[in-house]
């Protein structure tokens, strides 16, 4: 009789951490429209001041933005230097575009780099968030900002995950 009973067990213990093993890892804490899925990242400026340089995020979102979530780009002096010299943030608008599959969305953010963190490089990341709680960054908080070099004239970009 014991041998009925340990055998369905084994099975069962054998087949349960597979089927946690396949499914993905969300990072977010929060509400499905802070996820942050992909990140597109860009700047560009003839590097006059009086164009300026540009940052510019586009985050990828598994369903429409939330108009109480704040969607933000944070442009810091370098990785050595983590002094924050610029942000933007904008609001959802709850529409899903469908940028990457039925509804999902994207929203955009742009900031001009100041011209005194003109001097080689910026980093970029950004966040979800609501008031002071955030729920999710791109990159990951244990990965490093997007740092890009700053070419007078020049432009760069990057894809990124959440």
């Amino acid at each position: 009789m014991r041998r009925v009973v340990v055998l369905p067990l084994i099975a069962l213990a054998l087949v349960v951490p597979a089927g946690w093993a396949t499914a993905a890892v969300d990072d977010v804490k929060g509400p499905t429209c802070a996820d942050i899925i992909e990140s597109d990242w860009f700047y560009s400026g003839d590097g006059t001041p009086a164009s300026g340089i540009v940052a510019t995020l586009t985050l990828f979102l598994p369903t429409a933005s939330c108009p109480s979530v704040s969607y933000t780009l944070v442009v810091q002096d370098s990785l050595t230097n983590t002094t924050i010299v610029a942000t933007e943030t904008m609001r959802g608008d709850r529409d899903a575009d469908g940028t990457s599959g039925p509804g999902t969305d994207s929203v955009t953010v742009t900031a001009t780099v100041p011209e005194s963190a003109r001097d080689g490089t910026v980093c970029l990341y950004a966040t979800t968030s609501v008031g002071r709680h955030v729920f999710d960054r791109a990159p990951d908080a244990t990965l490093n900002p997007n740092c890009v070099s700053l070419i007078p004239g020049g432009s760069a970009g990057g894809v990124g995950y959440g």
